[in-house]
């Protein structure tokens, strides 16, 4: 029987979607994301990675974030990898800016099933603030993608979804779950096409953001 991973991958889209409570606001922003990395292998065990995000909110008309991410990446086998990064954050609240400085470790475990790429990234991250006390986070992301390489530009559609637990509450407080499309532009350049939808918990309350985003990423 031949193969259909584009088929396996709609099975799977369904099963995430149908449990899912979705806590939609009428007045649901629209935000774009941009993100600009590369990446430099030092040798065969060491990588150096960088990362620049921006976010456009207010329905995609009011810059209110930046992050800066910079890290050493190790692929330990042909199925994990672990990185230690440093992030910085800048983020508008209520018309003030605030940062936030944000070590984090990643483990990656990655594998194939039923003619799909699998991934499962463990993250966890220690958020220093500047107005309230710091707090630890784990996050969790497991990505599909179908390996079909469409086109010259060998495109690759995905799912996606991230689940953020918060240890000051021992709750999760965070989901966003993605759709989108990898694929290669030129030679040792990477593009990426998303739409994500993130739900956050703040006081008992729920709130919704719809996200179109783009990804850029240099390969050295």
């Amino acid at each position: 029987m031949k193969k259909r991973p584009w088929l396996v991958l709609v099975c799977l889209l369904i099963i995430v979607l149908l449990p899912i409570k979705t806590f939609a606001q009428k007045d649901g922003d629209w935000q774009f994301w941009n993100t600009v990395s590369g990446e430099k292998e030092i040798n065969k065990e060491l990588k150096i990675i960088l990362e620049e995000e921006t976010r456009l909110g207010q329905s995609m008309g009011d810059f209110a974030y930046q992050h800066i991410d910079a890290g050493l990446l190790h692929p330990m086998t042909n199925w994990l990898d672990l990185s230690l990064n440093y992030r910085h954050i800048f983020q508008k609240k209520d018309n003030t800016w605030e940062d936030e400085a944000r070590p984090h470790f990643n483990a990656t475990l990655k594998w194939q099933w039923l003619g799909l790429d699998f991934s499962n990234r463990n993250r966890m991250e220690y958020r220093i603030l500047s107005k309230t006390k710091d707090s630890w986070r784990y996050r969790n992301m497991t990505k599909v993608k179908i390996p079909l390489d469409w086109s010259r530009f060998k495109i690759s559609p995905y799912i996606a979804n991230e689940a953020f637990f918060n240890f000051d509450q021992d709750d999760f407080n965070r989901n966003r779950l993605s759709l989108g499309s990898e694929f290669k532009l030129v030679k040792n350049l990477q593009g990426e096409l998303y739409y994500l939808r993130q739900s956050s918990e703040s006081r008992g309350n729920w709130t919704d953001v719809n996200v179109l985003g783009t990804k850029l990423k240099l390969i050295f």
